[in-house]
């Protein structure tokens, strides 16, 4: 009897493990290579960028210089993370780099970068070894979140599409905090922001910034039901919609959806700001 309580509290103690590994961040992300000092990744939001600086020459003593090294791997940091934006996908086949051009979008990036670029716990260090400054260097990782590309590039991608005019749906307004969408087995190609289509072409949903989680991130937290696990993802809230995505679009971006899920998900459009908030209130579940 006490050997099958003793079991019973491990196989609850890993249950809870495996449950609060879940709930903070997952084992594996969607990652994308974007140059050879950054990478994104698009499950945690996060562009991650290396910089480096060295010391200048004309320095009075080693520690000028080694903090004028410091300042330049910030700078140089956050100049390769301006870099990497502009080969983000926004929508579609649409890059950043199409919006970077205008001169208002750029400037509003550069003043809230800031904002949303952190220095990586632990990356700060002089380096004597690094095959890119033999000669030593300081170097320092930052990341950068994607909710600020959404909200500095938002009003731009709404102006050059239909959202925002959308018939308002007839349906009630949707009592959800978040939504999950099971788009395993298609394939889908991760963007900033992406459409929801119905069957016949027709459009609920555009500008739908989501993140995008491998289903493998939640069966190796316990569970081959990663849907199932993904609707206890606390940046989905207490009460996320569930819809299974039955196809994608043309460019891969987009998913479409059942005329019933997708007359919702229009509801949600038209009275909340779950879907273009950004920050994990949409997830896509995919392979």
């Amino acid at each position: 009897m006490r050997r099958g309580l003793a079991l019973g509290t491990v196989l609850l103690a890993l249950a809870l493990v495996c449950a609060a590994q879940v709930s903070t961040m997952f084992h594996v992300s969607i990652v994308a290579p974007t140059g050879a000092q950054g990478v994104l990744d698009w499950t945690q939001g996060w562009i991650t960028a290396k910089g480096y600086g060295s010391a200048p020459e004309n320095v009075s003593n080693e520690t000028q210089g080694r903090l004028l090294a410091r300042r330049g791997a910030y700078v140089d940091a956050q100049r390769s993370i301006l870099e990497l934006l502009e080969g983000v996908e926004l929508k579609s086949e649409t890059t950043f780099l199409n919006y970077a051009a205008n001169d208002v979008v750029r400037t509003k990036l550069e003043e809230t970068l800031p904002a949303f670029v952190q220095v990586v716990e632990g990356s700060e260090q002089w380096t004597e070894n690094d095959p890119l400054c033999p000669d030593g260097c300081y170097t320092v990782t930052m990341q950068y979140n994607l909710a600020g590309l959404v909200l500095t590039t938002l009003p731009y991608i709404v102006e050059s599409t239909s959202t925002g005019t959308l018939p308002y749906s007839s349906a009630p307004a949707p009592d959800y905090t978040g939504v999950v969408i099971d788009a395993r087995g298609l394939d889908i190609t991760p963007s900033t922001y992406m459409d929801v289509h119905g069957m016949g072409g027709s459009i609920y949903a555009e500008t739908v910034a989501a993140l995008y989680v491998p289903s493998v991130s939640y069966e190796l937290a316990g569970t081959s039901e990663s849907v199932e696990f993904a609707e206890n993802d606390p940046r989905v809230g207490d009460k996320p919609l569930v819809v299974r995505a039955l196809g994608k679009n043309e460019q891969g971006t987009g998913v479409v959806v059942a005329h019933e899920d997708g007359r919702i998900i229009e509801a949600m459009a038209a009275t909340t700001d779950i879907l273009i908030s950004g920050g994990g209130s949409v997830l896509v579940v995919a392979d």
